[in-house]
């Protein structure tokens, strides 16, 4: 599974018998692994896309044509003047 180390600034391939693949608290899937590199452990995440997932704005649009309201992207909040 390829992750993205923040830390190294470049992308890392991991074996997938590494990987830890749980749930977090709100139901999304995570991936976490922990490799050794220049002596130094580097723990890497990663969100993956659930079962089944969409796209957002196709979800937006689904969600939208559901509950008969308008889909938008609009900001909420004052604008600055």
């Amino acid at each position: 599974m390829e992750f993205y180390s923040v830390q190294l600034r470049e992308k890392m391939e991991v074996p997938d018998t590494d990987v830890d693949i749980t749930t977090a608290e709100n139901g999304r899937r995570q991936a976490r692994a922990t490799v050794q590199r220049d002596g130094k452990a580097i723990k890497l995440f990663k969100f993956l896309p659930n079962a089944g997932a969409t796209p957002t704005a196709a979800t937006a649009e689904a969600t939208a044509e559901a509950t008969g309201t308008k889909a938008t992207t609009k900001r909420k909040g004052k604008a600055k003047a």
